[in-house]
């Protein structure tokens, strides 16, 4: 019996009684829960299987004694309690806290603080949090009490999750995924608030607009933001896809302020997230909330349909493992973060560590050396494979959840506006799961959403090259454009650019991050010589982000707490 007419949440609470702590299992969700049971005394914290929504769980410390436990959606949701708590140094950036905000920008297996750790997606944790006297767990839910402070997780892995045994694989058509497609839209058609489709012109974007019109059986609103760069702009693709999907278009140019936006993002946060993507992001979900608060993406589409170029370098890697013999990356011209030659040293770097990782990095091993004066572990957990499913799968196990799914959540609660994945439902990720095994060998990228796509669309829109979400952070990082470049010399050039991380042992190489701005501001002069400087937009990013987030961090502990803190 339903106590509410429009709760979601109450769905959970039913299944909850229903299922216990299959619940999660049996949901289609996107959504972080805590559930406490007062009678039993345990504590029930759950996270939905990509981690599309963060969730952090805090302990106030080593202690035995101390049985404090806090959970949030954020970091800086924490904040408080962790200065109650009187940690020494919240800044605790050890072998794998450098690794995550140089090399991926953010992972999902940690924090820089000490006692908060993010919820590992697809999990369910039990623990017990109410005193001894509580009688012991006896329903059918679980045979195992949990005692006072143990946590137990299950872990779903990709594979083990999908139920695609009994699939006949030769039997697979594009129907199929069409139809899973459609039926996770119509689902997600469904709100209290007007709903419409953020579009791009790609694959992903398209598809989605498109069985969303068919769903509704009318107009659908699309959207998509102009930005103001020319060389990143994909309004005019979008504006055609818009025209053949009948839909109602708005393209919206948006004037965006990156450095106070930036200022504004990272504490919000509470993290040194390093992806740049993060600002036009947040600037498309600000400019859809004036026609919807509730927004479908694409997202999914890439990981799950190996869409990516990287997915596919491991077959023909190998064959560079001459060239690791000598330093050959450094002979490269790196002018251009675009060009072949950027990309082919990229590539010898990720051969040479056997380190899939080293093709998402920020930083590469050389250059995480040079910037930190401490021994470096292997930048990376995933090592280069010839099978591109083994690449998609490390993906959806770190960088999705960690910084692809991270940046949407921060960016549209920032708002706020609701976005919805389809392509992340249970039924399509079955289907994409089923094409790895049967394209994944040839490599493939996005087969059957190519196909797809192909029947509604012209083939210089399903056929161009892969754009993606980004800004010319350089170029800005040279030209001032939005105050980028003032904001990145007060950082980086102040008496003192990272406070904190000194303490934390965590020494940075002020003299190789100026060399980096002198090649970086030489590599946008104009020069007849290829090796005239080297482009490092996204390195020099990643250090204004963390000295954003490091100067916030000493001005949070520098404040009292409140008394009823």
């Amino acid at each position: 019996v339903f106590e509410t007419d429009h709760s979601d949440t109450e769905v959970l609470v039913h299944g909850w009684r229903a299922w216990g702590l299959q619940v999660a299992d049996r949901s289609e969700m996107m959504a972080s829960i805590g559930l406490w049971t007062r009678d039993i005394g345990d504590l029930i914290t759950v996270r939905d299987f990509f981690g599309e929504k963060p969730l952090y769980a805090a302990t106030a410390s080593d202690d035995e004694s101390d049985q404090s436990f806090a959970f949030s959606s954020c970091v800086p949701g924490l904040e408080s309690i962790a200065r109650l708590w009187r940690q020494d140094d919240p800044l605790v950036l050890y072998d794998r806290a450098v690794v995550g905000w140089i090399s991926q920008g953010g992972s999902d297996w940690f924090t820089p603080w000490m006692h908060v750790h993010p919820h590992p997606r697809a999990s369910t944790v039990s623990q017990t949090v109410a005193p001894e006297q509580h009688a012991p767990r006896t329903s059918d839910i679980s045979t195992k009490t949990s005692p006072p402070r143990k946590v137990t997780s299950t872990k779903l892995g990709l594979r083990s999750f999908l139920p695609y045994t009994n699939r006949g694989i030769e039997k697979l058509r594009a129907g199929q995924v069409e139809r899973a497609i459609w039926a996770s839209i119509r689902e997600r058609l469904d709100a209290d608030a007007p709903v419409a489709c953020l579009l791009s012109g790609g694959i992903d974007s398209s598809l989605v607009s498109l069985y969303a019109r068919r769903a509704l059986n009318s107009r659908v609103t699309t959207i998509c933001v102009r930005m103001p760069s020319a060389g990143y702009d994909e309004s005019k693709h979008a504006a055609q896809a818009a025209n053949i999907i009948g839909s109602d278009h708005h393209t919206i140019d948006v004037e965006p302020e990156p450095a106070s936006d930036l200022l504004r993002l990272i504490p919000r946060l509470g993290l040194p997230f390093g992806d740049s993507s993060l600002l036009p992001t947040a600037w498309a979900c600000q400019a859809a909330a004036e026609h919807a608060k509730v927004l479908l993406t694409g997202d999914g589409g890439d990981e799950l349909f190996l869409g990516y170029e990287r997915y596919h370098t491991g077959v023909f890697a190998f064959a560079l493992l001459p060239l690791c013999l000598f330093p050959t990356e450094r002979a490269l011209p790196r002018r251009d973060p675009k060009s072949k030659w950027t990309k082919l040293a990229r590539l010898i770097g990720a051969v040479r560590w056997l380190s899939y990782a080293s093709l998402t990095s920020i930083y590469q091993r050389g250059d995480a050396r040079s910037l930190v004066r401490r021994p470096m572990p292997l930048s990376g957990l995933f090592t280069l494979s010839s099978d591109p499913v083994n690449h998609a799968e490390a993906d959806l196990a770190d960088h999705f959840p960690g910084i692809l799914l991270r940046k949407l959540d921060a960016a549209s609660m920032d708002v706020p506006i609701e976005t919805r994945a389809p392509l992340l439902d249970r039924r399509v990720v079955e289907v994409a799961h089923a094409e790895y095994r049967r394209f994944g060998a040839q490599r493939t990228r996005k087969g059957i959403l190519r196909l797809l796509a192909k029947r509604s669309f012209p083939a210089e829109l399903v056929d161009r090259p892969k754009q993606g979400f980004a800004i010319p952070v350089g170029d800005w990082f040279r030209s001032d454009y939005g105050g980028m470049r003032q904001l990145l010399y007060d950082h980086l050039e102040s008496a003192d650019p990272f406070p904190g991380l000194g303490e934390a042992g965590v020494q940075i190489n002020m003299a190789f991050v100026r060399r980096m701005l002198r090649e970086h501001d030489a590599a946008g002069e104009k020069s007849l010589n290829p090796w005239h400087g080297r482009d490092h937009s996204q390195r020099l990013y990643m250090l204004l982000v963390l000295s954003i987030w490091a100067k916030w961090l000493e001005r949070v502990r520098a404040t009292p707490a409140r008394a009823n803190d």
